[in-house]
């Protein structure tokens, strides 16, 4: 192999790596690239409404992606058997929210009084949130 080959071959695995899906499963707790992501008081301070929640459906606006969740039990905000949350997608990052799938929301108030969330805030899938549902508390159940 000659110093070319070897120097091409590299190349090609390292733009293969860099090329790859860099959604990560929200089971999984990792820190994201160019994320900062906030203290677990500030998240709870800013959010709007913080639930758990089943989707039941998804439609896309724009360049959102809405997710209509069926709320179990809240800690911030009204009482609500549903709750609409948008997530903004684009090229370098999707929606990773499934429908049929649980989760716990931290949502965030627009000024239009919509809810959103985006890829650096605590929401999870609820198989990953046993600690925050221990610093959360109790929560309230829907009536």
């Amino acid at each position: 192999m000659n110093l070319l080959t070897i120097i091409f071959s590299l190349f090609t695995i390292f733009t293969s790596f860099s090329a790859t899906n860099t959604n990560i499963p929200a089971t999984e707790s990792v820190s994201f690239a160019k994320c900062a992501m906030p203290t677990f008081e500030s998240e709870y301070k800013n959010s709007k409404v913080i639930f758990v929640g089943t989707i039941l459906s998804e439609r896309k606006e724009g360049d959102d992606k809405v997710f209509t969740f069926q709320v179990e039990k809240y800690w911030k905000g009204k009482a609500s058997k549903t709750v609409e949350v948008s997530y903004y997608e684009n090229m370098h990052y999707q929606a990773w929210f499934k429908v049929g799938n649980k989760y716990l929301v931290y949502a965030k108030g627009n000024n239009d009084g919509a809810l959103s969330d985006n890829k650096c805030s605590w929401t999870k899938d609820y198989s990953a949130a046993k600690d925050d549902l221990k610093r959360l508390g109790k929560g309230k159940n829907l009536r």
